[in-house]
């Protein structure tokens, strides 16, 4: 039983690391237009004039003006809330404008590379944690 609950307890802390994995995306490293971020409404990474980076749920355009979107509470909100950024907030988003002047690079959500590594990052783990069990298991036969 004491050999039992080890075992169980190492498995439930790697399953909560392979569950923070599943929330990965990868970008590509090809830069694109603001209007083709626009039309992707996906995810999107942009690099300002000054460096900062800010990771974006999706880019829209409203009135002739680019306003970037962004999960309520997340790391990229809390930043440019405390720049005083944020346009307007609904329950679950939070909307900033942006200008193109300040833009200085916009890359896309990689949706290929990142499907492929939340799904084969945790079955390489399953696999290896599977294989350390079974090698640390001792079999007596006779």
């Amino acid at each position: 039983m004491k050999t039992l609950r080890l075992y169980l307890k190492k498995i439930s802390i790697f399953f909560m690391f392979l569950i923070t994995l599943q929330s990965c995306v990868v970008y590509h490293s090809k830069t694109a237009t603001v209007d083709e971020a626009i039309q992707s409404d996906d995810k999107i990474k942009v690099i300002t004039d000054s460096n900062d980076i800010y990771k974006l749920h999706k880019l829209k355009k409203e009135d002739g003006q680019i306003y970037g979107v962004v999960k309520k509470g997340s790391e990229t909100a809390k930043r440019l809330s405390d720049q005083g950024l944020i346009k307007y907030s609904d329950s679950k988003y939070e909307t900033i404008l942006l200008t193109e002047s300040t833009i200085n690079e916009v890359h896309l959500k990689n949706k290929t590379l990142s499907t492929v590594l939340s799904v084969a990052i945790p079955v390489v783990g399953v696999v290896a944690i599977f294989a350390i069990l079974y090698n640390s298991m001792s079999f007596d036969v006779m």
